[in-house]
């Protein structure tokens, strides 16, 4: 009965990772192949499972994407993948990453 449980529990864990949406995830500042044309079946170590640790965990790397995409710790486990094309001065920056459906910067 016991190991029974414990099977179960370990498939769940498993579903629940396999549940979770995956984003391309970059920015045009440190990687230049992150800007268009983007071309998918050449990035695929970009894609990133979005969750709320490996959002933390990217956001700690790459700060332009918390202050974007408004994402805090407290929000619920519902991801979208978004990409976002800004200007810094005469540069064109874009950067991919999950986001929360609705953010206090903009709607998705």
């Amino acid at each position: 009965m016991g190991s029974t449980v414990v099977v179960l529990s370990l498939l769940a864990l498993f579903l629940h990772q396999g549940e979770a949406i995956r984003c391309y995830v970059c920015s045009s500042q440190r990687d230049p192949s992150c800007k268009d044309p983007f071309i998918s079946n050449q990035h695929d170590h970009m894609l990133t499972h979005c969750s709320q640790d490996n959002m933390r965990n990217i956001g700690d790397s790459i700060p332009l994407l918390t202050s974007h995409f408004g994402y805090h710790s407290s929000q619920p486990e519902e991801f979208v993948c978004v990409k976002a094309v800004t200007r810094e001065y005469d540069r064109e920056i874009v950067v991919r990453s999950c986001t929360i459906p609705r953010a206090d910067t903009f709607d998705v």
